[in-house]
């Protein structure tokens, strides 16, 4: 830059000079005049790498740019696929942990199904009837100490005793219907 501008002042004087009251000779005026296409060369120059430079900034901002976004967006891919990757081991887990229960049901063609859901229906049941029991027991026990629980034992007896009455009418009914 210093280079630039002391040739420019130069070349400054040299122009005053061939401008001045004093004619120049032959020679001098081929030294001005080269000197004057060396400055504009050296002006054109000086303008073309200032531009070079401003776009070689650009790109290199732009290049920044791209980079950052593509970053981002990376990071944001990789969050993405973390994500499905845990989900993809957690549905693998359960497929393996499902197995033994579809391979049960896929048995006899399609029979295991009914085998599989009768076992799961008399587990369920086989819990509720040992619940109750507990309860009652635990109702019998109380109603030594508290007669309230002993009232209370004898309407659930009531109750359950209606139903399995009506469900035990309704089957001789149809097994009558039946029969005929």
């Amino acid at each position: 830059m210093k280079k630039h501008f002391a040739f420019a002042i130069f070349a400054l004087f040299i122009l005053l000079g061939a401008y001045s009251s004093t004619a120049l000779t032959p020679a001098e005026r081929k030294v001005v005049q080269h000197a004057r296409t060396e400055l504009t060369t050296a002006q054109k120059d000086y303008s073309d790498a200032k531009t070079s430079l401003a776009a070689a900034d650009q790109r290199a901002a732009d290049a920044e740019a791209h980079a950052a976004t593509t970053d981002q967006a990376a990071g944001v891919l990789q969050k993405q696929t973390d994500a499905i990757y845990k989900e993809a081991l957690t549905l693998k887990a359960m497929n393996a942990k499902m197995q033994s229960v579809y391979d049960s049901c896929t048995k006899w063609f399609g029979a295991g199904a009914i085998v599989f859901g009768v076992k799961d229906l008399l587990k369920h049941l086989m819990w509720f009837a040992l619940g109750a029991g507990v309860l009652v027991i635990a109702l019998y026990a109380l109603s030594f100490a508290f007669p309230i629980f002993g009232i209370i034992l004898a309407v659930v007896v009531h109750f359950f005793t209606f139903i399995f009455h009506g469900l035990n009418t309704a089957l001789r009914a149809l097994e009558a219907h039946l029969i005929k």
